[in-house]
């Protein structure tokens, strides 16, 4: 009977490590995949935050100023004008 309780503790004490070995694991891998995606998030974040609002109006006026002028006839004069207003030329 001894040793059979013996052997019985020696399985639950193997099976308590790889238990434990398997969970630090999980964790262990989860814990990198988060920490990646707030370093992702975090990079989002501050190219969000530096989106300069009054610039990125002005270039959408100059293309919705190319569209309507595009309509009326004079596309190849409002698309010179176009990209040297966004190169900052004119």
């Amino acid at each position: 009977m001894k040793a059979l309780e013996d052997q019985v503790d020696v399985f639950e004490k193997k099976k308590l490590h790889d238990l434990k070995s398997l969970l630090l694991a999980f964790v262990t891998v989860e814990l990198s995949f988060h920490s990646k995606a707030i370093e992702f998030f975090t990079r989002a974040y501050q190219e969000i935050a530096d989106i300069n609002e009054q610039e990125d109006l002005e270039v959408s006026y100059d293309i919705l100023l190319f569209a309507v002028i595009c309509i009326q006839g004079h596309c190849v004069m409002i698309i010179l004008i176009t990209l040297l207003h966004c190169l900052g030329v004119a």
